[in-house]
Order: structure tokens, then C-alpha cells, then sequence
């Protein structure tokens, strides 16, 4: 379809061949105008959704761990034309380079909406199906493949596409590339992973080059990191901790944590540690919460070993999920652990 066509079919309907010269060109640039403002506008649109998706993924980073991010969206705008693409491309790169750092897999879950496109309440059919089709998916799959994921169309419930995701998801090789001198030239190289069995799809990283990890891009300091694990709904490493016997009869939920990481201790044996922790009851409020910096000192202060950290909370009868966690140092890695406390009231005079 050539624009002329656009033209005549917008600006002749409902004139026949009454139109003169001036009417056709004052209709023709509108048309312009208005077709200029509306790739303009979803351009932007799909600028806007990559650089706020690229701040998402970075801010994961600050996550330990992979982590698998899912898109569920009908299309991200990509016009066919080279120099389009050549727009886009950046911005795509920029957001695969930010998954690679924070170790994220993008996969996207694309609403196929390709019958809206046969709307009979519409004046006109799309005459260019096939062509609108391409330009709403290709920034999808471009961003995809980049974050080594891939796109998966949902037609009707979608749980074809969910069970491929879940497959897809349950399981990874870990594969590590040893770098040679030539590629520490500060630019970003091309990679490539093929296995020798055939009939597979292998999803992996497109470039390698002079990456950091986002927690280093501005040091974490220790009760940044503390909070971070107790606001974090994955589980940092596990703190090898040990619990005192809940107590009952009391209405202070105690805990005694033991941190048996490496850490800097003195003469005798103290160490300073960071430690926080968050009570949640079953409604998920919280009723206590705590971020504090303290001298922890070994269980037996003539021997080096497990430090003991002891806190009472004042809360109201009921269930509780209670999580500690704790860092030794700013280069060190934290660790957290959880367990379920029950609280309640006793009588007194029982035994």
C-alpha cells in the first residue's frame, strides 16, 4: 500500500469527484500531520517502555541469584523501516547489557490480539494485517532474545504458553566462558552456544564484555544490605542459625540467632556484626521490625566460634513468620533465616 492510496481513500469517501485541487492538498496535509504525530507518539511510547523495564531490571540486580522477569504485553512498536530499527536498537541493547548484569531472563507473554484486527464495527478492514502484526511484535521478541528469554504468543487461556514457560524455567546449565587477553579491550564481543544434540533450542547470553555486577556499581552499605534481605521476597544465602526453644507463657517473642560466617573478631572473640529482623503476623502486618549494629560475642568467650544475638519483642497473642538477618562487614555476604513463632498469653499461678 502506497501512501496516495491512504490519500484518495480518506480524503475522497463521501466526495466522489467533487473534491478540487485545494480541498485534496489541505486534506492531504493533515493527513501528513496527523500520521507524523501518531509514529511519534508510539515511538516514544516504546522508548518510554524499554528505559522504565531497563530501570526494573536494574534495580533486581540488587537481588542475589537469577531471576526470571515476565512480560505480559500485546505489542511494543518497531517501525519496519532500517532506520527505525537502528533507533530501537540501542535502547534494546542497553536493557539486554542491564539483564546481564543483574542476572535476569526476560521472557515475554505477547496478548495475541491479531482477530481485533477484523473488527466489524470498523469503518475499514486493516490492509496491511500482516505488516501491523510484525511491527507490534518485533520489539518484543527483540528484547527477548536479547535477555535470553524468548516470546510466547497467548491465545485464549494461554496454558500452552504458561507450561512452556514453566518448563523453561525449572531448570539451567550454568556455563562459564574463559576470557583471553584480546577480549579485555574494554568493547563488547559477540558469543555463540551450540550443543551437539540436535533438535534443541539453546537460550544464552548474545555478548559478553566488560561487565560488573550492579551491587557494585555503588558499595551496599551493611544495613542497606540487611534491609534488603528482610524486604526481599527471595531468599538470600541461609544463615546457618540456631534457635532457642520457643518459651512459653510469655507474651515477648525471643530470638537467638548464629551467625557463623567469616567475620573480623577481637581478642576476645567479639566481632561487629549488623543484624535486623521482621515479625509478620498472618494478615502480613508488622507488628515489630529492627535494624541495628552491635558487638556480637562467641557463645564460649574463651573459645572462637558462633556469635549470639538476643532481642525480645512485646506483641500480641497470635501466629507469627519471624526473619533475621545478618551481615559482618561491607564486602562481606549476608545471610537470613527464617522460622514461625507462636505467641500467647499465660495465667499466673500455672505452672
Amino acid at each position: 500500500m502506497n501512501w496516495n492510496y491512504v490519500v484518495q481513500r480518506e480524503c475522497m469517501k463521501g466526495l466522489m469527484d467533487k473534491a478540487d485541487a485545494g480541498e485534496l492538498e489541505a486534506c492531504r496535509a493533515n493527513m501528513e500531520a496527523e500520521a507524523s504525530q501518531m509514529v511519534q507518539e508510539s515511538l516514544q511510547r516504546t522508548r518510554d517502555s524499554v528505559v522504565a523495564l531497563r530501570a526494573l531490571v536494574t534495580s533486581l540486580g540488587r537481588l542475589s541469584g537469577p531471576k526470571t522477569l515476565v512480560l505480559v504485553s500485546e505489542s511494543l512498536v518497531v517501525g519496519r523501516e532500517t532506520r527505525y530499527m537502528g533507533e530501537f536498537m540501542p535502547d534494546a541493547m542497553a536493557l539486554a547489557e542491564a539483564a546481564a548484569r543483574a542476572s535476569v531472563t526476560i521472557y515475554v507473554l505477547r496478548l495475541d490480539r491479531s482477530s481485533a484486527s477484523y473488527d466489524a464495527s470498523a469503518q475499514f478492514s486493516a490492509p496491511t494485517p500482516g505488516e501491523d502484526e510484525s511491527m507490534r511484535r518485533t520489539g518484543l521478541e527483540t528484547i527477548a532474545g536479547a535477555a535470553r528469554g524468548t516470546m510466547f504468543n497467548v491465545v485464549g487461556t494461554g496454558d500452552s504458553a504458561f507450561q512452556r514457560l514453566e518448563l523453561e524455567t525449572s531448570g539451567y546449565y550454568l556455563v562459564g566462558v574463559e576470557r583471553i587477553e584480546s577480549d579485555e579491550d574494554g568493547k563488547r564481543h559477540k558469543i555463540g552456544v551450540e550443543v551437539a544434540r540436535k533438535g534443541l533450542t539453546v537460550r544464552a547470553r548474545r555478548e559478553f564484555g566488560p561487565l560488573t555486577s550492579a551491587r557494585a556499581e555503588r558499595p551496599v552499605k551493611p544495613d542497606e544490605e540487611v534491609a534488603e534481605m528482610l524486604g526481599s521476597p527471595l531468599p538470600p544465602p541461609t544463615c546457618p542459625c540456631g534457635w532457642p526453644p520457643t518459651r512459653s507463657g510469655s507474651p515477648e517473642v525471643q530470638g537467638q540467632g548464629r551467625h557463623l560466617g567469616r567475620h573480623r573478631s577481637g581478642p576476645d572473640g567479639a566481632a561487629e556484626y549488623t543484624v535486623g529482623l521482621i515479625l509478620r503476623d498472618q494478615q502480613n502486618r508488622v507488628p515489630a521490625s529492627s535494624i541495628e549494629r552491635k558487638t556480637l560475642s562467641p557463645l564460649e568467650p574463651s573459645r572462637p566460634g558462633p556469635a549470639a544475638y538476643t532481642i525480645a519483642e512485646v506483641v500480641d497473642p497470635g501466629s507469627y513468620t519471624l526473619k533475621l538477618a545478618a551481615t559482618d562487614g561491607p564486602a562481606a555476604a549476608g545471610a537470613s533465616s527464617t522460622r514461625s513463632w507462636r505467641a500467647w498469653l499465660r495465667r499466673r499461678g500455672w505452672r
